[in-house]
């Protein structure tokens, strides 16, 4: 989904999470700079640092944009892949020095899911809530 304002966004005030299956059977995390107003602060480009616990692995290290534990927001966006385990559920937290940190809860139920017409297309998982 697209969306769009016309309205200046304010300051950074929180940041949130959400992800997507992927057909290579990782998760894509995406975190999102975002003001009081839960609008995208796209002019955001501070650094946001990823850790993980739980079952799977952050994929890191091999400094692209999905694959850095440390990276610079990019229009208020940055991601982070996934690499699920097979049993148990993965929790992905994204955290700077500016802002407080979130956390995002991927259950070993609600991953890859690659049946049916759109079989192979991301699919949004369950995102925080508040």
């Amino acid at each position: 989904a697209v969306r769009y304002s016309y309205k200046q966004n304010g300051p950074a005030d929180d940041i949130q999470l959400s992800s997507t299956a992927l057909p290579n059977g990782n998760v894509l995390v995406t975190a999102i700079a975002v003001d009081k107003n839960g609008r995208q602060c796209i002019d955001y480009n501070k650094r946001i640092y990823f850790s993980h616990n739980g079952t799977g692995k952050l994929l890191t290290g091999y400094g692209t944009r999905t694959r850095s534990c440390l990276i610079e927001m990019a229009n208020g966006q940055a991601w982070i892949e996934l690499a699920p385990g097979p049993k148990g559920e993965s929790i992905v937290e994204a955290r700077n020095q500016e802002l407080k940190g979130a956390y995002i809860v991927i259950p070993a139920d609600k991953r890859v899911r690659t049946s049916g017409n759109d079989a192979g297309q991301p699919k949004r998982l369950g995102a925080n809530e508040d």
